[in-house]
């Protein structure tokens, strides 16, 4: 028998925006699902929404929370699926028969978690692939719109950590790929329009950024030190976009140094500067 799915939304002002997801998941061809909203407290029109639409969503809550990952907890504990899936209002489900493709028929009996593809609509491509080794983490992404968890993981992993306000999905993940036994496995199927335009694309995570570097010589410490520095490209991108010059420019010659990888960290280097000087005004800080 097919496994229920607990979608679980978490929402905050963004009415509109649900809408239209709700109507990629009311479309689905596969219905073994349940629907938890789990809203910030919205003063727009999200509670008409919810109002339009009772009938098909199993829980719905109203109150001021923590941000987004305290509303993905709660979420966590309010579901009954075998299997939990989170996506943002400003996402939608690819096609209609996105859960068919996965689960109608299926069983993944071993499997603690399940991760695809999406569509970056500000890209417009499809990203994302089979991560064939650990160290490719340094370098790829693990998308959790692209994501189903077993319930039963978060008991292992622990929930999302409140510390961290944009990346405790990254946390999550990282700590679940890396730190713990658990069984993933690809599926080739492209599951969510990503927006692009979510919460890390103009917001910055200053606890993460601090522990990003412990972090990675944590779940990479068999890896050569080498590519970790290669992979910590980012962490020198970001310090370069949003913190300080001179921490930046001794982090440059540290990564380079310890990386050997020279022409496309500078090239990269000079790029981030740019965009820190045009978005100085549009970056906020948690």
């Amino acid at each position: 028998m097919s496994e229920k799915i607990s979608i679980i939304i978490p929402c905050y002002n963004d009415g509109e925006n649900l809408t239209y997801l709700l109507n990629t998941i009311f479309e689905q061809t596969y219905n073994n699902y349940e629907i938890l909203i789990i809203d910030g407290g919205s003063k727009d029109c999200t509670l008409e929404v919810y109002e339009k639409n009772k009938s098909r969503i199993d829980i719905f809550i109203s109150e001021k929370d923590n941000g987004i990952f305290d509303a993905m907890n709660k979420g966590i504990n309010l579901s009954t699926g075998g299997w939990l899936f989170f996506i943002g209002c400003d996402d939608k489900l690819f096609s209609n028969k996105v859960f068919e493709n996965i689960f109608l028929n299926k069983e993944y009996k071993c499997i603690d978690i399940l991760y695809g593809k999406i569509f970056n609509v500000s890209k417009n491509q499809i990203v994302g692939g089979e991560i064939k080794k650990k160290e490719n983490l340094l370098t790829e992404l693990l998308w959790h719109q692209a994501i189903f968890y077993r319930k039963k993981i978060f008991t292992i992993t622990g929930i999302y950590q409140l510390k961290y306000k944009i990346a405790a999905d990254t946390i999550l993940n990282m700590d679940a790929y890396c730190r713990y036994n658990l069984k993933w496995e690809f599926i080739d199927h492209t599951i969510t329009k990503y927006s692009g335009d979510g919460l890390s694309s103009t917001n910055i995570d200053l606890d993460y950024h601090t522990d990003q570097k412990r972090l990675y010589f944590e779940w990479f410490s068999e890896i050569e030190k080498k590519k970790i520095y290669e992979g910590l490209q980012h962490h020198l991108y970001s310090e370069i976009k949003n913190g300080s010059l001179v921490k930046a420019l001794r982090e440059y010659f540290e990564i380079v140094w310890k990386s050997k990888n020279i022409i496309p960290i500078t090239y990269n280097s000079f790029y981030w500067l740019k965009q820190r000087i045009k978005n100085k005004d549009k970056i906020t800080y948690h």
